[in-house]
């Protein structure tokens, strides 16, 4: 007994553990309504250690991209794919590099005598390409020989150029082994500061980072200035701190510091400004420069104070859980669902043999899906297989029959069609056993098309002949118009059809009773037609040769089939002809179109 009320298995999937996901979120919440009572302290320590471990996040991933430009042209000079004195392919390389990483401002290439590539970033997409030697060659090479020395690409002090100030790597050249150059690139002190500056905005603090603790080297409100600023050479185009309009910054190093774990890896300080309490949290940070950078950030001392706010932040957070919970569950139970769907439909396909529209199942991550999957596949290139050796329209009407005797052997009056090609001894004897299976090849396929788009159903084949039969195992009242238009359509093809191979073809059709069913024994059973019609119907394709008009298809119709077939088609009588096996002679017309 089927059940009606049937649930689809991506709902079943999404409340049950939708259920689930709900209890377990609300008793989080009732409980974590409970942890609220920490102390301010312990609170501040951990939103700061998480602060300050994003900010130093979001800062090496904004600074990887140059590193990782070093270490690809380093690659392909290794690999001999670039040249240190190669302009186009340095541009090319760097163009590329450079519309992937906004950030970054340029690329410098020095070969061993210090000549020099320059790539620099150019308005909004574009680059400007300059060739030249460096300014001061012994600053050059004392780097080279650290560089070389060193073996590996290393963070450099910030450096001024033309008005802009970078921060800087630089990473040694090698191919097999032999120093051949160096190369330099990094990211303006403008760029980090609109990054920082597009940060402050979204977590609503202010960020900045200050170089040897002494200048500001990104802040939102730093702006880069083609003047040099007061600071001494070796820091050209940096902002001493004492000098930077920002009164809580300027604080920094006199702010009074809070009391914080032992553990911490950070420091708290307070800042005022005006009637404004502020809160500062920094870190050191190694590793992008050749001394420590202090990243940090401040805010209103309320922007930290969050306390009271725990239990909505938890309730918050818990029902964006619930939900993302809910949707992953409905995801999940969809990717579940879809292959069992796709077998479904698929099935759908193969109950009505309709083969050809049946796609290859994906393979699955779950191991009982993919095994469905890779079984179903082999099952359909099985049926595939069958289906080239069974008439696929006989058997889709078989099951379409809800008649459980419908392939049992009965008589039934039938229409009988013979097909033959005219001197096919002749006209094979000449051709290779390939050139012979090509030529029947295209010609049954046109024959079968004709036959299939009348109903009819393909018996056999004998030799260079088809045999087919209309009225069973579908019932068909005009199954001798059928078979007649078939005839002609067949003539038709011939004479128009680019793919009909170059043969002549008679065609015989006869009415009659005829033993229709399963015939056979066990293991090897056709549905087929046997009895006298059927011999009748051979011996007139066989009068073919008797009365050859010279036409491409010669058509022939017993009187029966013809007044069977009503008064819709055209004939020519031909006469009467004795036929072997019986007494009484046939009388045969010609087919020679519709009305």
């Amino acid at each position: 007994m089927r059940i009606k009320t049937r649930i689809p298995m991506s709902t079943l999937l999404t409340g049950s553990v939708g259920i689930l996901v709900f209890v377990t979120v609300s008793l989080v919440l009732f409980f974590s309504a409970f942890a609220n009572v920490r102390n301010t302290v312990d609170l501040l320590q951990a939103v700061a250690e998480q602060a300050m471990d994003s900010l130093a996040d979001d800062i090496r991933a904004h600074l990887n991209p140059a590193e990782a430009l070093v270490e690809q042209l380093r690659a392909r000079v290794e690999q001999g794919r670039i040249g240190v004195s190669d302009n186009e392919a340095i541009a090319r390389f760097a163009s590329g590099a450079m519309a992937a990483a906004p950030q970054i401002g340029g690329l410098l290439v020095w070969d061993k005598e210090f000549k020099e590539i320059e790539v620099l970033r150019s308005g909004n997409r574009g680059i400007n390409l300059k060739v030249g030697s460096v300014d001061d060659p012994k600053r050059a090479a004392a780097i080279a020989k650290e560089l070389i020395a060193t073996g590996k690409p290393q963070w450099g002090a910030p450096i001024h150029e033309g008005g802009i100030t970078y921060v800087n790597i630089l990473a040694p050249l090698a191919r097999k082994g032999e120093f051949t150059g160096m190369a330099a690139t990094g990211v303006t002190i403008s760029e980090l500061s609109a990054f920082l500056a597009s940060g402050s905005k979204r977590y609503k603090v202010t960020a900045f980072i200050l170089y040897d603790g002494k200048f500001v080297l990104a802040h939102p409100k730093l702006k880069q200035k083609v003047s040099e600023t007061k600071a001494e050479p070796v820091h050209a185009g940096l902002v001493p701190l004492a000098d930077f309009p920002d009164p809580v910054l300027s604080q920094f190093h006199n702010a009074e510091a809070r009391v914080q774990s032992k553990d911490a890896n950070f420091s708290i300080k307070s800042a005022s400004v005006g009637d404004a309490d502020y809160v500062v949290l920094s870190r050191q940070m190694t590793g992008f420069s050749d001394k420590p950078w202090t990243i940090g950030v401040y805010a209103r001392e309320g922007r930290f104070d969050e306390q009271f706010e725990r239990l909505g932040l938890s309730i918050a957070i818990g029902l964006a859980l619930l939900a993302v919970s809910i949707l992953l569950t409905w995801l999940l139970a969809r990717r579940l669902s879809a292959p069992v769907k796709q077998i479904s439909q698929a099935a759908e396909l193969v109950s009505a043999l309709d083969l050809s529209k049946i796609p290859r199942l994906k393979s699955s991550r779950v191991a009982e899906l993919d095994s469905q999957a890779e079984a179903f596949n082999r099952m359909t290139s099985a049926l595939r297989l069958f289906e080239t050796y069974v008439p696929k329209r006989l058997v889709t009407r078989m099951l379409q029959d809800a008649n459980p005797k419908a392939a049992k052997p009965h008589e039934e009056i039938l229409t009988v069609m013979f097909v033959d090609v005219i001197g096919f001894t002749a006209k094979s004897e000449n051709m290779s056993p390939g050139e012979v299976a090509r030529m029947l090849n295209a010609y049954f396929t046109v024959v079968n098309r004709c036959i299939d788009a009348e109903g009819g159903t393909v018996d056999k084949y004998i030799g260079d002949a088809v045999m087919a039969f209309w009225g069973a195992p579908e019932a068909q009242d005009d199954h001798a118009a059928r078979a007649c238009r078939a005839a002609l359509a067949i003539a038709e093809a011939a004479e128009n059809d680019a793919e009909f191979p170059d043969i002549r073809l008679k065609v015989a059709l006869h009415t009659g009773p005829l033993l229709v069913g399963d015939i056979g024994a066990p293991g090897r059973i056709n549905f087929t037609v046997i009895g006298d019609t059927v011999n009748t119907c051979s011996r007139i394709e066989s009068l073919g040769s008797q009365i050859d008009d010279g036409s491409r298809v010669v058509a022939m119709a017993s009187r029966e089939t013809v007044e069977a077939a009503g008064d819709g088609f055209e004939t020519r009588k031909l006469g009467a002809f004795s036929v072997k096996g019986r007494a009484k002679k046939v009388e045969v017309l010609l087919l020679a179109g519709q009305k």
